[in-house]
């Protein structure tokens, strides 16, 4: 639950310091921006991420979806500028702090995802779980192993997706031909590693039940990364996305009507960020920041987008 402030109610603000408590050990701190916030350990399912959607937002979707309530650690801050010194790139300075912390980040990547004192990484693996615990995974192993298969083709797009966000290739000629290799339907023959909408489309179509969700009749973890996915890929193709797949985009406006996963996006909880750079926000592309992010790729961006 947030408080007006916009914080989880069990977190407090504080003014900016140390990133531990000194009077109370068992309280973590984390930041956020020019925040400081403290909680106390145990009492909610916890993501320790960045303050981005990102490869926290599948996991987001799922507890939203669930109602299940959660509290975020964030670690790092916000800076005007990547580690290479490039100008308007909205960069999260994390990888310091982490890396300090096996326990807390096993893979040495984020997020990872905390509950009953047990710590977990790899998003999907996450998901995953929380379709098993929480019967969001299927009516049967056949289509449990058809949310895989969409679980996995979707994860090969978000992987060049995020290449994509994070260097040059916003620029108009970039997205054509992002488009061309990954959503064209003309292209699907080519080597794309099965990094390509139309897969994932004859798929949907293929394994999708009366009710319109992407497995079976039911709502599954499929179903929320196929929106996290679409929802991603709309501002940058707010017309030609629609008209060239019109089915996932039905489906997309499927999941978002959802009363749970409608009250999440208009919450507090649902950061304005897609990624780490300020060039898609608030669903949207700011075509002042693509313009200033001309740049080729990073190699920072590049650890960046690989992180899962």
């Amino acid at each position: 639950m947030l408080a007006a402030s916009g914080l989880p109610k069990t977190l407090t603000a504080r003014q900016p310091g140390n990133s531990r408590s000194q009077s109370c050990p068992r309280l973590r701190v984390c930041r956020s921006g020019t925040r400081t916030m403290t909680m106390a350990a145990g009492t909610l399912p916890q993501l320790n991420y960045i303050p981005i959607r990102g490869r926290g937002e599948p996991i987001r979707l799922t507890l939203a979806a669930l109602e299940l309530d959660w509290e975020e650690v964030h670690w790092g801050h916000w800076v005007d500028t990547d580690r290479e010194g490039n100008q308007r790139f909205i960069n999260i300075d994390w990888a310091s702090e982490f890396k300090k912390d096996t326990n807390l980040f096993p893979f040495n990547q984020a997020p990872s995802y905390t509950v009953n004192g047990e710590t977990y990484s790899q998003s999907n693996a996450i998901v995953r779980h929380l379709g098993r615990k929480h019967a969001l995974y299927g009516a049967s192993e056949h289509d449990s192993l058809r949310a895989d298969a969409i679980l996995d083709g979707i994860d090969d797009i978000r992987r060049r997706y995020f290449m994509v966000v994070y260097s040059g290739m916003m620029q108009p000629n970039g997205l054509e031909s992002y488009w061309e290799k990954t959503c064209d339907p003309a292209t699907i023959g080519g080597f794309n590693g099965g990094a390509h909408f139309e897969f994932l489309n004859r798929i949907f179509k293929k394994s999708t039940g009366s009710t319109g969700f992407a497995v079976g009749e039911q709502l599954t973890i499929a179903d929320l990364l196929l929106f996290d996915i679409v929802d991603c890929h709309l501002p940058l193709y707010p017309e030609k996305f629609p008209q060239q797949y019109p089915e996932l985009t039905a489906h997309w406006e499927k999941i978002k009507s959802l009363p749970a996963i409608a009250s999440y996006i208009k919450s507090e909880k649902r950061y304005p960020h897609v990624l780490g750079t300020n060039v898609i926000v608030d669903d949207k592309v700011v075509p002042e920041n693509v313009e200033a992010k001309k740049e080729p790729v990073s190699s920072f961006q590049q650890k960046m987008a690989g992180k899962k």
